[in-house]
């Protein structure tokens, strides 16, 4: 497997015989750092990814317990329920970029988590367990591209001179969330029941529009 990704990155660099420059004005890395830790942009996006992960894995990793508690569904289905919700992220990174593109990454965000949040009130208040597979998988759709779009409306709002610290700062930051809120719902389960999965989607879902909103607008980028 290695020999093909091999292959295509030679062909991809075969022509790149030394990295591009930039010009940093005599500003170190330390200046950088700086200014990352001062960005208000940065830090919005860092929070909106964490919340963005932290609504996938909790999802994502209780909704097996969910239908077999709430919904009584068999394994097999809550199995399924899982896989399609994961198949929905898949189709939706291979689908939405172009309309995303279209619509702007701003407004494709918002229109997104509104859908979501709809989409995560149905799954939560109709008591079926077909009702709560579709959603389920939808909602898998609808937030598939919001990473992407962070990472888009960061390389365009931040200077190129802070990329690294800045997406380094904010995977980090955003990752996390992967381990944190899936534990805060584990803990809420343990004393409220499992059904307090659905509510803290929706909630972390409206935070993230939350976030989205305080993301400054992207009109030019001061280099």
């Amino acid at each position: 497997m290695n020999v093909p990704v091999f292959v295509l990155g030679w062909l991809a660099f075969r022509n790149l015989h030394s990295l591009p420059q930039q010009a940093t004005d005599g500003l170190g890395s330390g200046s950088s750092l700086r200014d990352t830790l001062k960005s208000r942009a940065v830090w919005t996006l860092a929070i909106f990814l964490m919340l963005y992960v932290g609504a996938e894995e909790s999802l994502g990793g209780w909704i097996v317990t969910y239908i077999l508690e709430v919904r009584k569904g068999s394994a097999e289905g809550a199995s399924w329920v899982a896989s399609a919700f994961y198949l929905g992220l898949a189709i939706g990174r291979i689908a939405l970029p172009t309309l995303n593109i279209f619509l702007g990454e701003r407004r494709a965000v918002f229109v997104y988590i509104l859908l979501a949040v709809a989409l995560e009130c149905l799954a939560w208040f109709l008591p079926f367990l077909a009702s709560t597979a579709v959603c389920t998988a939808l909602v898998g759709v609808a937030i598939s591209t919001f990473y992407a779009a962070a990472i888009t409306t960061g390389g365009k709002l931040i200077p190129r001179r802070m990329h690294a610290d800045a997406f380094s700062l904010m995977s980090a930051v955003g990752q996390s969330g992967s381990a944190f809120w899936p534990l805060v719902v584990g803990i809420m389960s343990t004393k409220q029941g499992i059904w307090v999965v659905e509510p803290t989607v929706i909630a972390l879902l409206g935070a993230q529009g939350v976030c989205w909103w305080l993301v400054p607008k992207v009109e030019r980028r001061i280099e």
